[in-house]
Parts: C-alpha cells; sequence; structure tokens
C-alpha cells in the first residue's frame, strides 16, 4: 500500500440506508400513472414539527425519475419494477426507464383551506422530512389529525415538495438553475396524497412537471442530479475521502449554465449545459475538479489562470499541469462508474504517446491510466516494459497523496510550480519523500510499485527512476534514461471544455 501522511479524514455517511428490496418480475401490465409535479416556488412556511406523544400516520411515497444515462452506477438504483438500474442501452423494459430518485430531499406540508381562521389553522406547515431511497421510497410520520379547530373532524391535507438538495452530517450539495437554487416539484396539492403505510404505489411521483414534454429542465436535472450523487457515495461515502464542508461550505452545481459545457472555476460551484438527456460523465468529470480543488487549499496551488480550458480529447497534448488536471478527472470518472476495475482497461494497449513525439506526462490518457492502475487490484504489464503495474491503494490514499503535492511547493526544483502548475513528477516526488521513515524493505516495495506504475503508461519521472536505480536491481540497465528536468511547456492547452 502506498504510505502517506494522511490528514484527518471525515468519513461521510448517509442517515438510513435502505436494504435492497426483493426482485420483481417485469410487469405485464401497462405502466402505471405517475403523478407529476408542479413547479411553484416556496413560500414563508410556519414550522409544525410532530409533539410528543401526538398520534400519527405514516406517509409514504415513491418517487422516480427517467434515467437515460449510458455511464453511471445505475445498479445503485432499483427501477419500476423493483430491478437493479441499468444502463440506458441495456434495458429490457419501459419500467427499466425509471429509477428510485436516491438521496433527492422530500419535504412534507400541511395545507389548511384558504381564509380558514382558528387555533392552529394555517395555510401551510411543514410538517418533516426524508431522504428518497434506492428503490425510490419515502416515508415521514405526520400527525393523524389537523391541529386546525375548524378542520378538525376531516383528515389533513398533506402535500410534498421533492427537491435536488441532499445535506445531512458533513455532506451537503443541491442543484438548480442558479446560486443557492434547486429543482423542486409539488405533489399532491390538488388530489390529495393518500395516508398510511401502505400506500407508496398510490402515492407514485415522478420527478417532471405536468404538461411539459420530457425531457424537461427537471427531468434532465434529475439525471445530473444523479450523476453527482453516484459520485459523492462514491468517493466520500464509500471511499471515505472528505467532502470538506468545513471549510469549504456546500456544493451548488448551476444547470443550465450560461457558460461552458462544463467547469468548475471555483470550489463550490460547478457550471453544466447540454441539451437533451445527459449521458452521465460530465457532472462526475467536472466534480472531480471541485475534490481536487477542496484537496489544493481551494485552488490550484496559486495557478494564476482561472479558467484551465483543454481540447477534451484523451489524445490532446497539454501542459503537464493541464494534463494532470484533467487526467485525474478523467480518471474518477472512471472510478465511479468502474471502468477502472474492468479487465479490459488493463489490456488495452492504446496510449497515443508511444506513437508521439511528446512525452506521456503531456497526456490526460496517461495520467488517468496510472491513477486506475495504482488503485485496481490486477498487475498488468504492458509490452516493452520492465516492472509493470503491482500496486494498489485506496482511493483515500491516493487523495491524501495529492492532497500533500501542494503543501510541498518550495521542494520542486525543477520547474516553478506556480506559475507553471503542478505536475504529475511534484506529486511522485512528494511520495517519494513520505517513504523515508518507512523499513527499508517496505520502502523498496512502494519505489517499484510507483515505477511500475509510471512505466506501465509510458510517464517518467526523474525522483522515481533515480530512486529505482538506487536499489541496485540487475534489470536497471534496461531502464529507459529519464530527463533532468520535467518537459518545457508546449504552447498552450486548446480550448474548448472548461476545467
Amino acid at each position: 500500500m502506498l504510505t502517506v501522511p494522511l490528514v484527518s479524514l471525515l468519513l461521510g455517511h448517509s442517515p438510513g440506508h435502505a436494504t435492497s428490496p426483493p426482485e420483481a418480475s417485469v410487469p405485464t401490465a401497462p405502466l402505471p400513472a405517475f403523478r407529476r409535479g408542479v413547479p411553484r416556488p416556496s413560500q414563508r412556511t410556519h414550522r409544525r414539527p410532530v409533539r410528543a406523544g401526538e398520534a400519527t400516520t405514516p406517509l409514504t411515497g415513491r418517487l422516480l425519475y427517467e434515467d437515460h444515462r449510458v455511464l453511471g452506477r445505475h445498479a445503485a438504483r432499483h427501477d419500476l419494477a423493483l430491478r437493479p438500474g441499468t444502463s440506458r442501452n441495456r434495458h429490457v423494459d419501459a419500467s427499466a426507464d425509471y429509477l428510485g430518485a436516491l438521496w433527492m430531499t422530500v419535504d412534507v406540508y400541511e395545507l389548511d383551506r384558504r381564509g380558514v381562521l382558528g387555533q392552529g389553522c394555517h395555510r401551510e406547515e411543514w410538517v418533516g422530512s426524508a431522504v428518497v431511497q434506492a428503490d425510490g421510497t419515502f416515508t415521514v410520520d405526520v400527525p393523524a389529525h389537523d391541529r386546525c379547530t375548524p378542520e378538525a373532524d376531516g383528515t389533513p391535507h398533506y402535500v410534498v415538495r421533492a427537491a435536488t438538495r441532499y445535506c445531512h452530517d458533513d455532506l451537503c450539495f443541491q442543484l438548480g438553475p442558479r446560486s443557492h437554487s434547486t429543482y423542486a416539484l409539488w405533489y399532491g396539492r390538488d388530489h390529495a396524497l393518500r395516508l398510511g403505510p401502505d400506500a407508496s404505489t398510490d402515492n407514485l411521483l415522478l420527478f417532471s412537471p405536468v404538461g411539459e414534454r420530457d425531457p424537461s429542465v427537471h427531468a434532465r436535472a434529475a439525471g445530473h442530479y444523479a450523476s453527482l450523487v453516484d459520485a459523492v457515495q462514491a468517493l466520500h461515502v464509500e471511499g471515505g475521502v472528505p467532502f470538506l464542508l468545513e471549510p469549504y461550505g456546500p456544493l451548488q452545481v448551476r444547470f443550465p449554465s450560461q457558460w461552458s459545457r462544463g467547469r468548475a472555476t471555483r470550489d463550490d460551484l460547478v457550471d453544466i449545459r447540454n441539451t437533451g438527456w445527459p449521458k452521465g460523465s460530465l457532472l462526475i468529470h467536472e466534480y472531480a475538479h471541485i475534490v481536487h480543488r477542496r484537496a489544493w487549499g481551494g485552488d490550484y496551488a496559486g495557478f494564476p489562470d482561472p479558467v484551465q480550458s483543454w481540447s477534451g480529447s484523451r489524445h490532446s497534448q497539454e501542459v503537464p499541469f493541464i494534463a494532470l488536471k484533467e487526467g485525474w478527472a478523467n480518471f474518477v470518472t472512471s472510478y465511479v462508474i468502474g471502468r477502472c476495475f474492468r479487465p479490459a482497461f488493463d489490456t488495452r494497449d492504446d496510449l497515443f504517446s508511444l506513437e508521439h513525439p511528446a512525452a506521456g506526462i503531456h497526456f490526460p490518457q496517461n495520467h488517468q491510466r496510472a491513477f486506475c492502475d495504482w488503485v485496481d487490484a490486477r498487475p498488468d504489464r504492458r509490452d516493452g516494459t520492465v516492472v509493470g503495474d503491482t500496486a494498489q491503494v485506496s482511493i483515500v490514499e491516493l487523495w491524501a497523496l495529492l492532497a500533500q503535492t501542494d503543501d510541498r511547493l518550495d521542494d520542486y526544483t525543477h520547474h516553478h510550480p506556480v506559475r507553471e502548475g503542478l505536475d504529475l513528477c511534484d506529486l511522485v516526488g512528494a511520495h517519494l519523500v513520505g517513504l523515508d521513515d518507512l523499513s527499508p524493505t517496505e520502502r523498496r516495495a512502494r519505489v517499484v510499485e510507483t515505477y511500475g506504475v509510471l512505466e506501465n503508461n509510458d510517464l517518467a519521472c526523474p525522483a522515481s527512476t533515480a530512486a529505482w536505480r538506487a536499489l541496485g536491481s540487475p534489470q536497471t540497465a534496461s531502464l529507459p534514461t529519464a530527463p533532468s528536468a520535467a518537459p518545457a511547456p508546449l504552447g498552450g492547452p486548446a480550448t474548448a471544455a472548461g476545467p
């Protein structure tokens, strides 16, 4: 394992993960009639949480969204037929198009008739909230009796507001059209929702507005939000990477943005713009830049240009800093959707740099593949290499190594890290310094693993090559000669997609 001095890690977690529902047979009947929502501004609302000892009844429902993504963690959700979700190109029937709106937030309100006066009467009262589970279900215990005296003999009228927001413990993020906003839809205002523990079948809600043809902006936003949830769960909940709510605050995704197709120029804001149904990878890529920024103190180690464009191609030739930054984002995307762990990803031998005059440190593709080699469990060796990939570290260890690279700006003597940007060789140099406290046997193993990952992906860093040669291995004679300094920056990155 990679040994690095880890910062204090805050493990993200979620309240009450639901167990997987039982599998059901494929429905033969037509799709049920969904309740679609109504967009409506939030109003000033009286808060009325349930009182101790008050008689309650559950308000249950099931909230789904239409998922046309090709890339994502679909199996983390369940479709309309309660089967594990699948990629859009593997749907077997129409019910597979609808997945549980995992980690959307549902708020429940009680309504009194307009103009009714009396003790306990309010036009709108907030009662409680819940987080939507993998199969789309949610439950909120609500008062069984209306506190409004003139309506005390009737059944309370409850409505639901579903929003693209999640904020619990040390995780907080939302997606909306503007800063500090969400996409929200209201259900049950005209036709009351049914109460009781068995009402989720009747209260079948679809995150799409009444009267709009899909893909509506709400429906597309739900797809992007699902990708964000995928990234947060993979990195922070399962992987232990700190979200760093303190000091950076909640994350806002702004969609659709007036800016480029995708960019993350601040440590708390992602801009996304697309037409049609989202494919699934764009928001994960941009969120990876947020994780990177927060690891480096909120910016890119003082790199002066706030927007670092690139061509968006794995074969693009970039300055080493851009290649590291975009390679990291491509790697995180591959990590979240599971591409890093597929055997075919290791056996592909299509590194563009092998047939190109520029060194591998100029290509995001090489960085993406190297990071995947670091975290996958399979050893592999590209033809023509000496060592090959034998490393396996956790995502939080790799993140910690990335984070500590920013703490050693005065140690990188081969270039100007602020003016030119930190690069992969800076990251490797920081790692090698951290190995000094290990036993000779452990240090040797880590040096070999590090060199092997770089060599396997056509990347040469002077510090790694020197450390490998110093081990005195009889194989060192066949090693390529590493340059004495990092390759000179190219003329400047191409323009297209944002950071």
